[in-house]
């Protein structure tokens, strides 16, 4: 009898468990009674196109939305509300820095101040190869508004391996000879990609990555 009456009592304590959790995860907020606070943790871009970017939400409630600010440098570009997932109609210029933010809505109310925000550069490095002796790349950190420095990094695949080669100021030039200690082949393909440091201190994403080969010349 026992046995029985303490197996009664854990799952008893089960079912009260599960529906605390579930009335945690749908409880509707009040735009009266909460404030909801969204973090860097709540919102990322996802992917940005030749028209429109994308991003991606996490909101902290399952009836709650979100909207979605971007800015070209300090200048409002773009704007939607989403649930979990929140396109932007806007074509991106190359060699620009954007911000984003959020801020949580519920039911066509805001019941939170607008989050701290993200940023992500178009950056596009200026590549020059030239022929001799040995094959070197030149490269161009292009002047931008508001970026600090510029970090190079390349590596012989696309999505991995990248190794960091110099960190330049914008408007700088470096030419190179190698990579991970070997000479340039030819025909090989190799990848570079910026980390952009902002002067605000604002974490920034790199959007593209380049790549860039050399061919045989024949005295």
């Amino acid at each position: 009898m026992k046995s029985m009456n303490l197996r009664k009592i854990v799952v008893s304590l089960f079912a009260v468990m599960l529906l605390g959790m579930f009335l945690t995860v749908v409880r509707p907020v009040s735009a009266e009674a909460e404030t909801v606070t969204l973090t860097k943790k709540n919102f990322a871009m996802s992917y940005v196109g030749s028209t429109y970017v994308s991003f991606n939400l996490k909101l902290p409630f399952n009836n709650i939305q979100a909207d979605i600010a971007l800015y070209e440098n300090t200048k409002l570009v773009g704007k939607t509300r989403a649930y979990s997932y929140g396109t932007i109609n806007y074509k991106v210029k190359k060699n620009k820095t954007y911000f984003y933010r959020v801020r949580p809505v519920y039911q066509g109310k805001y019941i939170g101040k607008w989050s701290v925000r993200k940023a992500f550069s178009t950056i596009n490095l200026k590549l020059q190869q030239k022929y001799g002796g040995t094959r070197t790349l030149k490269v161009t950190v292009p002047k931008m508004v508001g970026v600090k420095s510029v970090t190079l990094q390349m590596s012989t695949s696309s999505d991995s391996g990248f190794k960091t080669w110099k960190t330049l100021k914008p408007g700088k030039s470096k030419s190179c000879r190698s990579i991970n200690g070997k000479k340039f082949e030819s025909y090989k393909t190799y990848y570079i990609r910026a980390k952009v440091k902002l002067k605000n201190g604002v974490s920034c994403d790199t959007v593209y990555s380049q790549s860039f080969h050399f061919y045989s010349r024949y005295q």
